[in-house]
């Protein structure tokens, strides 16, 4: 059996993320979907890849009063052109 690495319990949920990348044009929001979410971190799906160690300013509308400050630990291809991107945040949620 794996063990488990994450400290934080991991809820599995849909929703839409807008988020600005540092590495970018400081205006430009993109848009994702969110896989799940715990109190340290976001896992999302986005057309845009970004490296580790990006800073991102992540929202979740109805969820968080402003964006949050996070930083990308991993990502993955998932299909043609589509990335599973896991972040990290600098502060936790709760």
């Amino acid at each position: 059996m794996l063990e488990e690495r994450r400290k934080h319990y991991r809820l599995q949920i849909d929703l839409p993320v807008l988020y600005k990348a540092s590495d970018r044009q400081a205006n430009t929001i993109n848009k994702a979907k969110s896989c799940d979410i715990s109190d340290s971190g976001i896992c999302f799906y986005t057309d845009t890849l970004h490296k580790k160690g990006t800073n991102l300013q992540v929202t979740l509308l109805n969820i968080f009063d402003s964006p949050k400050t996070s930083t990308v630990k991993w990502h993955s291809q998932e299909k043609d052109k589509i990335y599973k991107i896991g972040v990290h945040f600098s502060q936790n949620i709760s």
